[in-house]
């Protein structure tokens, strides 16, 4: 796939005019999120087939799951090719299945998805809906294009700046898993992260959450943008930072799970994001304040995990395309303990995923279980669904 610096256009931000327009429209979603926070289509006709010693779909070539490459100019002419902004965004949550959906949605005929996680309604809002642009994929006329970023799911800018930059009719797809699982999940990934740099090595390693040195040259990148800021842009970057201070959680990790998620006194330590990301339902709130439920398909995080083919059988009908996957379109990694893709290629994501946990005493179990109990049975009230992790909680 090309790099991201081939696809910036070359005249980003010389147009000031556009440039005070969004620091506008920022300033007026800031001061909103401020006040809030105190049946079937038919495939497409160049559907997955191998060529040339490649798979081709859409507008891509994949040699293998982590070689996804732009056809040449004249066929994506041929297929009528092009870049627009997204149908559908995954937004969440962290830990809870969001990569392996969206690995398992790049090889649907009719969806052509986002390699990079674009975070840019949020952290990067101050670099411009061309850049935003810049990171879309190709995808021909009958494809929908799919975005993901967990983030967004908490953030407090992303619903009102998505439907004021992308609309009002965007889809969202949404995975809540068990909060008391999230958060040792969570816990694992920052533990591992923070103590052995492993997220720098794996900006220039491929995982199947992004083609090889895709996120490593996205973030040099942003960091080039940097250094070349207007004042307008570093006022919309001060401002998003500060509303992050005021309104989001921050996550920190101690030397055990228990000494992360509990203050001395045995309660539950809330101001940690790793606890309160699995308060979801402040955050649907946040949301639905803004866009419509019929908008959302909210994903059962555990079933997806034990079993992914229902879950990918809402999205084909919640997004009103094709019925593609079938239980031939997996495997179980039994190593791994989750599902991998066996079609058209056996691939799988990399060590980084499916870490083994630390074990947790069953006090501290259900002093997290009673703790969350409340805010998921509102949950399930306002979404008007039942969770197969309620039981446990």
């Amino acid at each position: 796939m090309h790099g991201i610096t081939s696809v910036i256009p070359a005249g980003i931000f010389k147009s000031k005019s556009l440039l005070y327009f969004s620091t506008f429209l920022l300033f007026v979603t800031v001061i909103g999120v401020l006040h809030l926070s105190s049946n079937t289509t038919s495939f497409s006709v160049f559907s997955i087939g191998s060529r040339g010693g490649g798979v081709e779909q859409g507008c891509y070539r994949y040699k293998t799951a982590s070689d996804q490459r732009l056809l040449p100019a004249e066929q994506l002419k041929e297929r009528h090719c092009n870049q627009s902004f997204p149908d559908a965004i995954i937004i969440g949550t962290k830990k809870s299945g969001t990569t392996a959906l969206r690995n398992f949605l790049t090889f649907h005929p009719q969806i052509s998805t986002s390699k990079t996680e674009a975070h840019f309604f949020e952290r990067r809002y101050y670099l411009g809906m061309d850049w935003y642009f810049s990171l879309m994929p190709y995808a021909t006329p009958d494809q929908i294009i799919m975005e993901k970023t967990p983030r967004y799911f908490v953030h407090p800018l992303s619903p009102r700046a998505i439907r004021t930059h992308l609309g009002q009719d965007k889809k969202f797809i949404l995975i809540l898993r068990d909060p008391v699982q999230r958060a040792i999940s969570d816990f694992t990934h920052v533990f591992f992260t923070t103590s052995t740099k492993e997220e720098e090595d794996q900006q220039r390693q491929f995982d199947l959450d992004t083609p090889r040195m895709s996120n490593a040259i996205l973030r040099r990148t942003v960091d080039a943008l940097k250094a070349t800021l207007t004042d307008e842009q570093k006022t919309v970057r001060s401002y998003v930072k500060k509303l992050e201070n005021q309104v989001m959680k921050r996550s920190w990790v101690a030397d055990t799970f228990e000494n992360t998620v509990l203050f001395r006194n045995g309660s539950v330590n809330s101001e940690n994001s790793i606890i309160d990301t699995g308060i979801y339902v402040k955050y649907m709130k946040k949301w639905l304040a803004v866009f419509p439920r019929e908008q959302f398909l909210v994903i059962d995080g555990e079933e997806f995990v034990y079993n992914p083919l229902p879950s990918l059988q809402k999205v084909e009908s919640f997004l009103n395309i094709s019925n593609f996957f079938t239980h031939d379109t997996f495997y179980f990694d039994f190593r791994k303990k989750f599902f991998c893709l066996a079609q058209p290629f056996r691939s799988c994501m990399n060590e980084a995923k499916g870490r083994t946990h630390p074990l947790v005493e069953q006090d501290v179990l259900d002093t997290l279980r009673k703790f969350y109990r409340p805010y998921n049975l509102e949950l399930m009230k306002l979404l008007n669904l039942n969770f197969s992790w309620l039981t446990a909680t």
